[in-house]
C-alpha cells in the first residue's frame, strides 16, 4: 500500500532515531552517505583499471569478490539511514545501468519493512492535516497495518460505516528525501558519469522526480483516480476508491480493500492456475502501461498488490507512476516486432532513434544486443513459457550482464527507461515466484495492437512478426 509494504514486525532500528520521531537529519546522513559513496567508487575505480589486465573468466571471478565484499557495508549504511536514504537504495539496486548485475543482490537486504513510529505521532500528523474533518472518523487501529520507508498504515472506520486505511508520512521525510537526493547528486554524480560516459544528470533528475512525486499524496490521489478511469471496466483488476475529502500531501485515505497477500498467494493450497490468472493481470499492467496506455504503475513490490480468490488483482500504491514518452514507448514496441519476427539487424537503429546509444552517437552494436535478443525469443518467442522453472535462463541473463557490464559503460540512454526497466525487473520477480504461466506473447502484442489503434497506425511490413 505504501512503498515496500509489509506487516511491520521487525526489530531493527526503524527510519526514526532512538528517541525520534523522524528520520535522521543532518551531519549522520551526509557522513554516512559519503562513507557509502567514497567506498563504492573506489571499489568500481579498482575493477575499471583492472579490466586490460584480466581475461574474462578472471575479470568475472573479482567482480563476484568485490561485491560480495560490498554487501555488508552497504546494506548496514543505508540500512541506518532508513528513510529516504533506504527508499534510494532500494530504487537503485535495481538499476543496471548504474551498477553491475551484482549490486542487486547486494541492496536485497534493503527489501524489508521499517519498524513503526509511535501512534502518538502518528495521530499528531493526521490531526495536523486534517483538522476539522477528522470528525468523519470513528475510529483508527493503534496498532499499524504496515510500514515501511516513507510512512505507516493503519487501518480505521469512518462514521459513515466505511472501512478504510490511512497512510501517513514520517515527520521530516520530506526534508530528508531532498537532502539525500542533494548530496548523492554531488557525492556520486562524477562517479557515475566516469562509469556512464556521463548519464548522472538525467539519472539523478528522474531519481528527484520519483522521489518528490511520491511524497505528495495528494498528488497520488490523482493518479489512483485517473487509474480508476482507465479501468472501469475491467473486473480483473481493482483500483480502490480514495477519500480525497479525507487526504491531504502528507496523509491518504482509501478504502480499505481485501486481498491476499503476496505470501498468501504463494501459499501451497492456492491453486496454479489461480497464480497465473493474477501474474497474467499484472502482465498487462505493465504492458499497457508502457505501451498503450502509456501511465505505468513503476512500483512492482510485491506488497503493492492484494489477490483475490475471483482471480482478480487490486491493485495499490499510485504514487510511482510513470508517464511513458511516445517516443520510448513506439520505439520499444518496434524492439519487440524485430526480436519476435527475427528482424535483429533493425534492433541498433530503432535504439538510437530511441536515444540510446554510444556516447559518440554510433549505434550500439548488435553483438551486444544479440545475446539479449536470443534471451526475449526465449521467454516470448511462443505463449506458454513458465517463470521460475528453467534455472539456465536466469543464469544466462545473471551472466550476460556480468560479461557485458564493462563493454556497456558509456552507452547513453534516456532517463525513463531506467524505471521502465526497474519496473519489469520487478514484474519478472514476482513472475518466477508465482512460477506463472501464460499467454506472454500475446499478452505483449495485444498491448501493442491496442497502441497502433490509438495512433492510427499502420504496421509497417517489414517489422511483420513471423
Amino acid at each position: 500500500m505504501n512503498d515496500n509494504d509489509s506487516p511491520s514486525s521487525s526489530s531493527d532500528p526503524g527510519p526514526a532515531e532512538q528517541n525520534s520521531s523522524g528520520p535522521k537529519s543532518g551531519f549522520s546522513r551526509s557522513s554516512s552517505l559519503g562513507s557509502l559513496v567514497g567506498g563504492l567508487g573506489a571499489s568500481l575505480l579498482g575493477a575499471f583499471v583492472r579490466k586490460p589486465f584480466q581475461n574474462e573468466a578472471k575479470r568475472a571471478g573479482f567482480l563476484e569478490q568485490m561485491w560480495l565484499k560490498e554487501a555488508e557495508r552497504m546494506v548496514s549504511k543505508l540500512g541506518e539511514l532508513k528513510g529516504a536514504a533506504m527508499k534510494l537504495g532500494q530504487m537503485l539496486s535495481l538499476h543496471e545501468h548504474i551498477l553491475p548485475p551484482e549490486a542487486a543482490r547486494i541492496l536485497s537486504g534493503l527489501q524489508k519493512a521499517a519498524p513503526p513510529v509511535p501512534f502518538a505521532t502518528i495521530e499528531k500528523v493526521l490531526k495536523e492535516e486534517l483538522g476539522s474533518r477528522m470528525e468523519l472518523v470513528a475510529s483508527i487501529e493503534a496498532e499499524p497495518f504496515a510500514s515501511a520507508s516513507i510512512g505507516q498504515v493503519h487501518r480505521g472506520k469512518l462514521k459513515d460505516g466505511s472501512d478504510v486505511v490511512f497512510k501517513v508520512q514520517y515527520p521530516g521525510v520530506d526534508r530528508a528525501v531532498r537532502q539525500d537526493i542533494k548530496q548523492l547528486r554531488w557525492m556520486a554524480g562524477p562517479m557515475v558519469n566516469f562509469f556512464t560516459g556521463g548519464s548522472a544528470g538525467p539519472i539523478f533528475d528522474e531519481l528527484e522526480e520519483v522521489m518528490v512525486q511520491e511524497l505528495d499524496y495528494l498528488q497520488e490521489m490523482s493518479n489512483l483516480e485517473e487509474m480508476q478511469a482507465l479501468l472501469d471496466h475491467d473486473h480483473n483488476r481493482v483500483v480502490p476508491r480514495g477519500f480525497r475529502e479525507l487526504s491531504s500531501r502528507r496523509v491518504l485515505t482509501l478504502e480499505f480493500a481485501e486481498g491476499l497477500s503476496f505470501d498468501d498467494a504463494l501459499s501451497p493450497n492456492i491453486d496454479q492456475e489461480l497464480r497465473n490468472t493474477w501474474a497474467q493481470a499484472l502482465a498487462r499492467t505493465f504492458a499497457q502501461g508502457v505501451f498503450s496506455r502509456r501511465f505505468l504503475h513503476a512500483d512492482p513490490n510485491a506488497g503493492n498488490f492484494a489477490f483475490r480468490m475471483d482471480g482478480s488483482l487490486v491493485l495499490y500504491d499510485f504514487g510511482c507512476m510513470k508517464r511513458v514518452p511516445h517516443t520510448i514507448s513506439r520505439g520499444y514496441g518496434d524492439i519487440i516486432r524485430a526480436v519476435l519476427g527475427g528482424h535483429d539487424e533493425a534492433i541498433p537503429e530503432i535504439l538510437k532513434n530511441i536515444g540510446i546509444h554510444r556516447g559518440d552517437g554510433r549505434p550500439v552494436e548488435l553483438d551486444l544486443l544479440k545475446p539479449h535478443a536470443d534471451l526475449v525469443r526465449q521467454v516470448f518467442g511462443n505463449d506458454g513459457y513458465t517463470f521460475g522453472e528453467d534455472k539456465a535462463l536466469y543464469d544466462a541473463i545473471f551472466e550476460l550482464g556480468r560479461a557485458q557490464w564493462f563493454d556497456s559503460l558509456g552507452i547513453k540512454f534516456p532517463a525513463e527507461i531506467l524505471f521502465i526497466h526497474r519496473t519489469l525487473g520487478g514484474y519478472f520477480g514476482n513472475f518466477s515466484k508465482l512460477k506463472a504461466c501464460g499467454p506472454w506473447r500475446s499478452i505483449l502484442l495485444e498491448a501493442l495492437d491496442e497502441a497502433d489503434s490509438i495512433d492510427g497506425i499502420r504496421r509497417d511490413e517489414t517489422l511483420a512478426i513471423r
